[in-house]
């Protein structure tokens, strides 16, 4: 799929998806070298948009979705809150890791 508003930036190791001003997904290897670490980032436009675009571009176990106005993301360890620039560490398990670069014990029920 392809659109005018989207563009994809290539790095080294990885890429990162713009939509208009906004870096939506950024996948890079981790910084302890044990597999890509993803960034997610709305940049506050929580839109069906953003969403469709973060879907596209996200490997097959990573889906972000909308329950009830919130966003969710669920990976291979359960489902969590979005926040924006959140981080999913992929090293054969995901595993989410806050903004502040603690990691989540547990998904949500």
């Amino acid at each position: 799929m392809q659109s005018k508003n989207i563009k994809i930036i290539p790095h080294k190791v990885g890429f990162s998806v713009q939509l208009y001003d906004t870096i939506i997904i950024d996948r890079q290897q981790a910084k302890n070298g044990d597999g890509m670490t993803t960034t997610l980032n709305s940049g506050g436009f929580r839109t069906i948009t953003t969403k469709k675009w973060m879907n596209e571009y996200l490997p097959g176990d990573i889906v972000v979705h909308i329950h009830n106005n919130v966003w969710y993301v669920t990976t291979q360890v359960g489902k969590f809150v979005f926040e924006d620039k959140m981080q999913i560490l992929l090293n054969g398990k995901a595993q989410y890791v806050q903004p502040n670069g603690d990691y989540l014990s547990s998904p949500l029920g």
